[in-house]
């Protein structure tokens, strides 16, 4: 509990000191099942050289999160992030998808260091490489890189489970989403700097985390 102060001195009503109040944004999305997600009207400019800014919340390692932004098939350049148990290294990692001619490349951080926590990540990227990741703005090591063919799709969509956060979705000159308050509402997902606004899918819930 905390009190109103004015000139070094607690401020006092009726013999009684007055309570300070704190101001709360309220609502960051929680996504909570596997339906949860926010929805896109269309694919995300995420071509060639990009920087792709984003925060979250990922509450443990049962937590799955994705920003999945593809057209699909054997696509020409792509971003997809994900969060989640990766079967070929047999761990959960966060993992940073792109193009890399001729196949796909998927790189993987271990941001065990970050769960539980407010994060800033922030991904560079060209037209066929991942260039940097980093959280909170320390430089994530790639633990590997992971290849397959396609990514299916299309996909322009941001979601996850088990008390998943994101907000302030930012690709650089082109969108950004917010996604507070009450990040649950499509209101929240209104692109600020183009026209490609979020829909709600699922019940996803909130919380206030700053």
């Amino acid at each position: 509990m905390s009190y109103l102060m004015y000139q070094d001195k607690m401020v006092t009503y009726q013999n009684k000191y007055v309570e300070k109040v704190v101001s709360v944004i309220p609502g960051q999305i929680d996504f909570l099942t596997s339906g949860d997600r926010v929805d896109f009207t269309s694919l995300p400019d995420v071509t060639g050289n990009k920087t792709i800014n984003m925060g979250l919340w990922l509450n443990d390692t049962s937590t799955n999160m994705y920003v999945a932004f593809s057209s699909g098939g054997q696509p020409g350049d792509f971003l997809w992030v994900t969060y989640g148990n990766v079967p070929e290294l047999g761990q959960v990692h966060l993992v940073v998808h792109t193009k890399n001619s001729p196949s796909l490349v998927r790189k993987a951080y271990n941001i065990s260091a970050y769960l539980n926590m407010m994060v800033t990540l922030e991904i560079v990227k060209t037209s066929s490489a991942i260039t940097s990741v980093k959280a909170n703005g320390n430089t994530l090591t790639n633990f590997g890189s992971l290849f397959f063919d396609n990514t299916g799709g299309p996909f322009y969509y941001v979601g996850g489970d088990h008390h998943a956060s994101i907000w302030d979705i930012e690709i650089v000159g082109s969108h950004k989403w917010i996604g507070y308050p009450y990040g649950n509402t499509n209101g929240a997902w209104v692109d600020t700097i183009g026209t490609n606004h979020g829909t709600i899918t699922g019940t996803p819930g909130t919380r206030n985390l700053f």
